[in-house]
C-alpha cells in the first residue's frame, strides 16, 4: 500500500477528494446494516467516518467490534453534510492479528509519540525561521563543569568509564554563543532533571532550549507567542488568547493566579538574581513564564546582563505540555500529565 499517505485523522480536512490515505485508530462507534454500514475510528487527534457502503471488498458489520485498533486504506470522500470521510475502502488491517506477538503493543502510546514529534518539529521549524541555528549537545561527560548543576551520576559498562549526564545543556549554548558569536543558537534534548519551577515534569521528556544574545524586549514575546499558535492551530480546534501580566519575581507567585478557560498568560517578571560563571559572571534581570489556562508551563524563560552591553536571553520550550493541552495521552506515556489524566479510558 505504497501510494496511501499516512494521516492523523485532524489533517484529514487538509486532503482533496479521491486521495488515497490510511489512518490508525480504535473502532469508537459503528451504524448501519450487515453489509452497508459505516464506522467511526478515533485516534489521539480526533475522530473519522468512514463509510462501507460502496466497498466491493465484502466486509461485514461484525468484522468491526467498537474497541479494537484498526488501520484503514481508503480514499477521501465528502459525505452529505460536505464533510471530509473515508469511503471505497481498499483494505483493513486488524492490528490485533498483527501485534498478537507483542501483548504489550499499545497504538495509543505511539499516538502520543507521534505527535509529540509533531509538535517538537514545529517548534524547531519555527525556530529555524527566526533566524536560530540548530547546534547538538552533550549529554555525556566523562568530567563536570562547575557550571553544571545536579548531574545524574551513571557507572554503566557500556560507557567504559563512569559518566556524569548533564542535566541542562544550558551552559553548552551559552558557551557556544560566546565562541561563534553567533547570534541565535538552539537545541533538542532530553531533561534529566525536573526543574523546581516545573514540579510536573517527566524525566523522559524532550525539551528544546534556544538562545540569543542581545535580543528585544517585543522580539522575546513574539517569538514565544508565535511558535505556540503555530502549535495549536495546525494540530488543534481549539483557540486561546494571551494575557500578559507584570511583577517582581520575589512578589509574584505564578502559580496562584486566576485561571480563565482558553486564555493563557505570558508571565514578565523582574528580578535581581546573581550567577557566577565559569567564564563570566551575570545578573538574571528578567523571568518569563507562558502558561496554559490551567497553569501548566509551556515555556520558561529569562534573561541575563552579562555586561552594560550583553545580555542573554533564554527560552525552553515543552513539548510535552503543549501535547497535554492539545489532547490526552497514555499516563504512561507522559508521566507529567496526571493533573489532567488519571489513567481512566482515553475514550470513555
Amino acid at each position: 500500500m505504497n501510494n496511501y499517505q499516512t494521516i492523523l485523522s485532524r489533517n484529514l480536512p487538509q486532503y482533496a477528494e479521491n486521495e488515497q490515505v490510511c489512518i490508525t485508530g480504535v473502532i469508537c462507534k459503528k451504524w448501519g446494516s450487515k453489509n452497508h454500514f459505516g464506522i467511526s475510528v478515533k485516534d489521539i487527534t480526533g475522530t473519522v467516518s468512514i463509510s462501507f457502503f460502496n466497498s466491493t471488498k465484502g466486509y461485514s458489520k461484525e468484522l468491526f467490534a467498537i474497541g479494537n485498533r484498526i488501520r484503514i486504506y481508503a480514499s477521501v470522500c465528502i459525505d452529505r453534510r460536505g464533510s471530509k470521510c473515508l469511503g471505497n475502502v481498499d483494505n483493513v488491517e486488524f492490528l490485533e492479528e498483527i501485534s498478537q506477538f507483542n501483548k504489550e503493543f499499545d497504538i495509543l502510546e505511539q499516538e502520543s509519540l507521534v505527535m509529540l514529534s509533531i509538535i517538537s518539529n514545529k517548534i524547531c521549524a519555527q525556530l529555524v525561521n527566526l533566524g536560530y541555528i540548530e547546534v547538538s549537545t552533550r549529554v555525556i561527560s566523562r568530567f563536570l563543569g562547575e557550571e553544571l548543576l545536579e548531574p545524574l551520576f551513571a557507572e554503566y559498562p557500556g560507557f567504559g568509564t563512569p559518566a556524569y549526564l548533564s542535566p541542562s545543556p544550558s551552559s553548552q549554548l551559552s558557551e557556544f554563543l560566546a565562541v561563534t558569536l553567533l547570534p541565535k543558537v538552539f537545541t533538542e534534548t532530553i531533561s534529566f532533571t525536573t526543574s523546581h519551577r516545573f514540579p510536573n515534569g517527566s524525566t523522559e521528556m524532550p525539551i528544546i532550549m534556544a538562545k540569543a544574545i542581545n535580543m528585544h524586549k517585543a522580539e522575546e514575546k513574539n517569538a514565544v507567542l508565535r511558535i505556540s499558535k503555530s502549535i495549536v492551530n495546525s494540530l488543534s480546534d481549539k483557540t486561546f488568547q494571551v494575557d500578559t501580566i507584570f511583577g517582581n519575581w520575589d512578589d509574584v507567585s505564578p502559580l496562584n493566579q486566576n485561571r480563565t478557560n482558553g486564555t493563557f498568560t505570558y508571565g514578565i517578571y523582574s528580578s535581581n538574581i546573581p550567577t557566577v560563571g565559569r567564564k563570566w559572571n551575570s545578573v538574571v534581570c528578567t523571568i518569563y513564564r507562558f502558561e496554559d489556562d490551567k497553569g501548566n508551563l509551556l515555556v520558561e524563560g529569562s534573561t541575563e546582563a552579562i555586561n552594560d552591553t550583553t545580555s542573554i536571553t533564554t527560552f525552553t520550550f515543552y513539548p510535552s505540555q503543549f501535547l497535554n493541552w492539545i489532547s490526552k495521552a497514555p499516563k504512561r506515556q507522559l508521566l507529567n500529565l496526571w493533573k489532567m489524566y488519571d489513567g481512566g479510558s482515553i475514550y470513555g
